[in-house]
């Protein structure tokens, strides 16, 4: 099964590197992924959309757009509930637990985690993927499921989530 994933400008995604990594293709935000930040609720948080057009994260999921990261990882009931209704992603960033060390990071974690279970509970399709913005913070396709099963998914969810998942991220739906 081939693997993709997505990155920020900054990082080598050509080809060799995908290649090294195990991955049929690596996406860059916004070369070939749109990535509109959105305030949420007032608050100073932002979530941020994977491709599609601004406004709230619970209008954008109803609207169409590919996918949704949640930077905080806050279960929203209703944004779950849009989500699996319009089958909207949910990004899952893996560069943010790899930035975090000890009692941060296992935290982070387990907000993922239970973020994770929710969406599978109520059918949203799941994608992890690095969102990296650097070079060194960049993974293997391998790594990328390790972790995925880290927060909760089996063996093959994870890999239907960094291949399947991740390929219509980045070509649309």
């Amino acid at each position: 099964m081939p693997y993709y994933d997505i990155v920020f400008e900054g990082c080598s995604a050509d080809g060799n590197a995908a290649r090294k990594l195990g991955f049929a293709k690596i996406g860059v935000i916004p070369e070939d992924i749109s990535f509109v930040e959105l305030e949420r609720s007032g608050m100073k948080d932002r979530g941020c959309i994977v491709s599609g057009p601004s406004g709230s994260l619970i209008s954008a999921a109803a609207g169409g757009v590919a996918g949704i990261y949640i930077p905080d990882y806050n279960i929203d009931k209703r944004l779950i509930r849009t989500m699996a209704d319009n089958r909207t992603v949910l990004c899952i960033s893996l560069s943010d637990p790899m930035r975090l060390y000890g009692l941060r990071r296992s935290r982070l974690l387990f907000k993922m985690g239970k973020l994770f279970s929710y969406a599978k509970k109520e059918k949203v399709p799941v994608s992890f993927i690095t969102m990296a913005r650097s070079d060194s913070m960049m993974c293997s396709y391998m790594q990328i499921i390790e972790i995925a099963k880290l927060v909760g998914a089996d063996e093959d969810y994870a890999r239907e989530s960094v291949g399947v998942t991740n390929k219509a991220l980045l070509v649309g739906r």
